[in-house]
């Protein structure tokens, strides 16, 4: 199964962001495998690799890429145009931008 990763998980469509549905299950797994702090990054790039996960090279998602897209607000749905408040998933607390 090949899984492009983009920067933002999915693409623009007349300026809107679009979930991409390839990508998105791979990014829900990441989240929850994440969440359970059980696996390290590069535990989980070694489950991905074994599902058959793979960047636009065919190559292993890197474990630097899945710590960006978990730290990347706009997964976490926090993205208001130019306008961002993030919020902790653990803790529920506002961080500054």
């Amino acid at each position: 199964m090949l899984v492009v990763i983009h920067t933002t998980g999915g693409y623009k469509d007349n300026k809107r962001l679009v979930i991409a549905e390839k990508e998105a299950e791979m990014v829900r797994e990441l989240f929850e495998l994440y969440a359970t702090d059980q696996y390290s990054m590069k535990q989980i790039e070694k489950i991905f690799w074994n599902k058959g996960y793979r960047n636009n090279n065919g190559k292993r998602i890197c474990h630097s890429t899945m710590s960006n897209t978990i730290s990347n607000t706009k997964y976490k749905g926090c993205y208001v145009g130019n306008k961002v408040k993030i919020i902790d998933m653990f803790t529920k607390k506002v961080l500054t931008a």
